[in-house]
């Protein structure tokens, strides 16, 4: 397990990632997860040429289950685990799967994958890149995701359908139900959910 922290200083890394990551990486706080994308790729492209990758931010609890087995299982060379139809189709970047990830897929996905460059504001990461990546790994290679929130255009599944997408094999549940997002559900009934896949209980963000 690679982990990429930002904090402000690498003094100020908490001691316990050390001990539960193989290998650790530290940057600064500028940029969203994207920067920290392709700071671990091009690692894995350099040391570890054609690895099956689960890249995962830090805005979900789990995974759940056996996420082995869904990635092994994986059809597409990239896969998203949610897709969305806000704004144009895209894959939802809180977790994604590159098989046989390589430095020609890394090259190929540099317009979004940015190797010199990082965004400070949400809408920028939206836009430019999470709503982007799909489209142009498309040119390239064989996309997909396995849940498509294509119900309403304005559908985020991970926010709308959380607990079906539990129920259907889904390895991830939002942190954001406890947080700014939480209106779009009952919290207690996440709760109860979180506890029965074994995660500790969450208080309000």
């Amino acid at each position: 397990m690679l982990v990429i922290v930002a904090t402000k200083d690498p003094l100020t890394i908490p001691p316990d990632l050390t001990k539960l990551s193989d290998a650790l990486i530290w940057k600064g706080l500028s940029g969203y997860d994207f920067s920290a994308y392709r700071i671990g790729l091009e690692q894995i492209a350099e040391l570890s040429p054609g690895a099956d990758v689960l890249m995962m931010n830090d805005s979900v609890f789990g995974p759940f289950g056996d996420i082995e087995r869904l990635v092994a299982a994986t059809p597409w060379r990239l896969a998203g685990f949610t897709s969305s139809a806000v704004i144009e189709n895209h894959i939802q970047s809180y977790a994604f799967i590159m098989k046989s990830f390589d430095a020609e897929l890394l090259e190929n996905l540099s317009p979004v994958l940015l190797p010199h460059h990082a965004f400070d504001r949400a809408a920028d990461v939206i836009l430019c890149q999470e709503v982007q990546l799909a489209r142009i790994a498309a040119r390239h290679v064989t996309v997909g995701s396995f849940w498509h929130g294509a119900a309403r255009s304005d559908l985020d599944p991970m926010l709308n359908m959380p607990l079906e997408l539990i129920d259907a094999g889904m390895p991830f549940l939002k942190k954001s139900l406890f947080g700014k997002m939480r209106s779009f559900q009952d919290s207690e009934v996440i709760q109860r959910k979180l506890i029965e896949l074994g995660h500790p209980p969450q208080s309000a963000l």
